[in-house]
């Protein structure tokens, strides 16, 4: 049920994205930056890579509702849709005339303007020898 309200109030929001220092404008569905390949157990970002310090951007290009839903649905199917925009760098700055909510991993975000950036070595980690658990 909660997913179909969420399915119902889904508009698109116009956006200024700037990637690396190149600008386009965009009204977009959906904008989900990674670090990684998935989230919400898909497998979204397919050339992701946590050790090339980019950041991978997917974007749903707004299109009629049947007409996005269907291009989303081949993209997690392995396709590659035209108005599923893909994109890597290493900093996004993502403005919007509307004040639109933004989620980190579910969590409210930042208000745009947001300025996302990837900082190689920027998080140690620390695991246990190969073959300990």
């Amino acid at each position: 049920m909660e997913g179909a309200r969420e399915i119902a109030s889904i508009h698109a929001v116009p956006l200024e994205l700037e990637a690396d220092g190149v600008r386009f404008d965009l009204r977009s569905l959906m904008v989900l930056v990674f670090n990684g390949e998935t989230a919400g157990g898909f497998r979204l970002a397919r050339r992701s890579s946590i050790r090339d310090g980019l950041l991978d951007c997917i974007l749903l290009e707004k299109r009629t509702f049947l007409r996005s839903a269907m291009a989303m649905g081949r993209y997690l199917l392995g396709g590659n849709p035209k108005i599923v925009h893909r994109l890597q760098a290493r900093r996004l700055e993502i403005r919007s005339t509307v004040a639109e909510p933004t989620d980190v991993d579910g969590q409210k975000g930042a208000d745009f303007p947001l300025h996302i950036e990837c900082l190689p070595g920027g998080l140690r980690v620390v695991c246990p020898p190969s073959g300990e658990r």
